[in-house]
């Protein structure tokens, strides 16, 4: 059986054609767009823009009157005193803290383990303690607690004697770069 193909003309090639009325509809929507940008811009330039210059103007005068009310005495007497505030926060953050190391000695000190002395040396970050432990096993203990600590480069005995009242010892502790800061 042959092809069956329509008998009107206009239904045989206007097949997919869109309808006649689409670009209408396009120039409509993009007039519609138009219209609500250029809306949005005037608004924009002759409605918010004079607003947020009244305000940027109220803000400047507050200024000014808060400007007059304080004394340029009182303003140099400010500044002085804001630098010095600078200066010293300047300092502190680069102020060695020495006294890290006694809370620091206290935690991580086994309770056999007594000190008598200590002589630090912050600027090689030394520690020199002498003191006393109850036996070699617990000197040897402490010494390995300080060693597997973060804050510690080293650990060195310097001396150790076994007396009455136990094992008098004297060591070296070297700290970290960041320690004492």
């Amino acid at each position: 059986m042959p092809p069956q193909y329509p008998s009107n003309i206009d239904q045989r090639f206007n097949v997919g054609r869109e309808p006649a009325g689409w670009p209408a509809r396009l120039f409509a929507f993009s007039l519609f767009i138009l219209v609500l940008l250029a809306v949005s811009y005037f608004g924009l330039v002759y409605g918010y823009k004079p607003f947020l210059q009244k305000d940027i103007r109220n803000i400047q005068s507050q200024t000014e009157q808060l400007d007059q009310q304080v004394s340029p005495a009182d303003r140099q007497a400010f500044i002085a005193f804001y630098s010095q505030i600078e200066n010293l926060k300047s300092l502190l953050s680069k102020h060695v803290f020495s006294s890290k190391i006694f809370p620091f000695i206290e935690t991580n000190t086994r309770k056999d383990v007594a000190y008598n002395s200590m002589d630090l040396d912050v600027a090689s970050r030394t520690a020199n303690l002498s003191g006393t432990a109850a036996n070699y096993e617990s000197l040897a203990s402490q010494l390995d607690v300080f060693q597997n600590l973060s804050e510690v480069k080293s650990v060195a005995i310097n001396g150790a004697t076994v007396g009455q009242g136990g094992v008098s010892f004297q060591i070296q502790i070297i700290f970290n770069n960041g320690f004492f800061l």
